[in-house]
């Protein structure tokens, strides 16, 4: 079945929980300390690379990552994932035909371009494969895998998250149904390369699918789907990543270099992940036992220089958080309101006081990296203007204006931005009652059409800015399985919307993107406050690192080395 709008919401609701955290894909939450309790600042650990060593990468040795709590989920088949992306770990040993670069857009892995081909009518994306690429046991990457992998993605049997776009395939409804052996619309030129992918209609959201983790048809062809998802979670399904799962113990997770890598055999000879507590993080950097790890903002904050054996590299933040507000509540319907409230914040103080200079400030609902991003004006601080603007409405502070603030209580971060919002806004005349409910009971409350004022949430930056569609499009009702918490209306932004979702060459979309975000801004309807950017750990042992990683951080692992 196609992904449902029920499972669509549990998704992002999961994934602006994690963000909530300040987690990254694949670790956990750490050191999570209240306001009350904000560790007192310390001696930073320098941040950037260190010197480069004088000798030549050194050939072999161990990377040890930490992963902090205790080892994640390994499944890249999705059955069992919630986010269509390749954790961390698992991108060690997998790869897609594209992966996402720094600014977001598609950049070839196991296929070297794509073009769209409109000549027979119906739209189409032609994959050319890259020369070269080899599976961890040495086969070669063939068109025949490319089909296996859609088809597979497309059987009515499987229900991972890699099935998401296979419904705009052309012809896979008669697969599905057993009526046809093979998807019509997909058809391969073993000379030439080259995969085509026929659509039922123009949708540039199909390309995402290009990163979902090839599979390998000489090892797979022929098992039930319940086997090639038991082979997934154990790591033993052959990929074509740097690495190659040996091992998915309890206590540790084993990967060898895979010598037949298209970009050439890692220096390293093995990485190895193991469950570190966040409170011994310091201690096994100091004594040489981990060389690199994702940490909090807390842990940064907190971590002082351990003997000069470490240092702290950055990565894109994966998410922004945000004030929302109900731009249908009687009060909030005025954006002269919504932009008094906002005036009266400073999300650049919120990050010097409440997370000690280690968040960026948000200025709209795509990463500053995207090949998309160009935002438009928020409102600038001026408490001034903010009482001003409310004095005119006919607010005092006897006849105040009355906002409830609704959020997911029981987590730092998220507490830490109340307290700020509330000291903003404590000279205005305002009242807000503030409404802490459990994760399950937020989501039912905003997304379920409840009354509302102001709410307080987090989403995921999205990968590709057609995803604003799910958030911010009028038709995306509350209370009718849809996610717009705002309630946001205008009929010039859903058409800029609808037509970024086509395929359009990159700079027409990055214009139509462009015109979304400044009638997004011009309307209110969040006010982003803050990003939180990734951290890393790195031992001064492991060299190769370079001091602002990519949002996927083993990137580049294979030209890593240890000492």
């Amino acid at each position: 079945m196609v992904t449902s709008a029920l499972s669509k919401r549990v998704l992002l609701l999961l994934l602006a929980a994690s963000l909530m955290t300040g987690c990254t894909p694949g670790q956990l939450p750490s050191l999570q300390t209240s306001p009350a309790q904000s560790p007192p600042p310390q001696t930073p650990l320098p941040t950037g690379s260190p010197a480069a060593p004088a000798s030549a990468p050194r050939e072999g040795g161990e990377l040890v990552a930490a992963a902090l709590g205790k080892l994640p989920s390994f499944d890249p088949f999705g059955v069992s994932k919630q986010e269509t992306a390749l954790t961390d770990f698992e991108s060690l040993a997998y790869r897609g035909l594209f992966t996402h670069g720094p600014d977001r857009s598609l950049v070839p892995a196991l296929a070297s371009g794509y073009t769209i081909d409109r000549t027979q009518g119906k739209p189409a994306v032609v994959v050319t494969l890259r020369r070269g690429a080899a599976w961890s046991d040495g086969q070669p990457v063939t068109v025949d895998d490319v089909v296996f992998t859609y088809e597979i993605y497309a059987n009515p049997h499987y229900y991972g998250v890699w099935r998401k776009w296979s419904h705009l395939l052309d012809g896979v409804s008669p697969f599905r149904a057993g009526k046809a052996p093979h998807i019509a619309g997909i058809t391969a030129d073993p000379k030439k390369g080259t995969v085509r992918f026929a659509l039922v209609r123009d949708d540039v959201t199909f390309l995402q699918s290009l990163t979902a983790p090839l599979l390998p048809k000489h090892q797979l062809a022929g098992r039930p789907i319940g086997e090639l998802d038991a082979l997934s979670r154990s790591g033993r399904m052959v990929g074509a990543g740097p690495f190659q799962v040996k091992a998915l113990a309890e206590g540790a997770w084993q990967f060898a270099a895979n010598s037949h890598y298209d970009e050439g055999k890692p220096h390293l000879d093995a990485v190895r992940v193991v469950p570190v507590p966040p409170s011994r993080l310091a201690d096994e950097v100091k004594a040489g036992r981990i060389h690199f790890s994702w940490i909090s903002p807390e842990m940064a904050h907190q971590l002082t220089v351990v003997g000069g054996e470490a240092w702290i590299a950055t990565g894109p933040a994966n998410g922004y958080h945000f004030l929302g507000f109900n731009t249908q509540s009687p009060a909030l319907q005025d954006v002269a309101i919504r932009r008094a409230l906002a005036q009266a914040v400073s999300p650049r103080a919120i990050t010097e006081e409440s997370f000690w200079g280690l968040a960026a400030v948000a200025k709209g609902p795509l990463a500053p990296g995207s090949f998309a991003y160009a935002p438009g004006e928020m409102p600038a601080y001026q408490p001034e203007a903010a009482a001003g603007a409310l004095a005119r409405k006919g607010y005092t502070r006897e006849k105040p204006l009355v906002l409830t603030l609704t959020y997911p209580g029981g987590n730092p971060v998220r507490d830490r931005l109340v307290d700020s919002l509330l000291k903003s806004w404590s000279s205005l005349p305002v009242r807000i009652e503030k409404k802490a409910l459990p994760a399950e009971e937020f989501a039912a409350a905003v997304f379920g059409g409840s009354k509302l004022d102001l709410y307080l949430y987090a989403w995921k930056y999205p990968d590709d800015p057609t995803e604003l569609m799910q958030l911010y499009h009028s038709r995306e009702k509350v209370g009718e399985l849809g996610l717009n918490a705002s309630r946001y209306q205008n009929r010039q932004a859903d058409q800029l919307l609808e037509r970024g979702q086509l395929l359009l060459p990159a700079e027409e979309r990055k214009k139509v993107f462009a015109a979304w975000q400044q009638r997004f801004a011009a309307d209110l309807p969040i006010f982003p406050l803050l990003a939180l950017p990734n951290r890393y750990l790195v031992s001064n042992r492991l060299h190769g690192v370079p001091q602002q990683l990519e949002t996927q951080p083993f990137a580049e692992i294979h030209t890593w080395w240890v000492e």
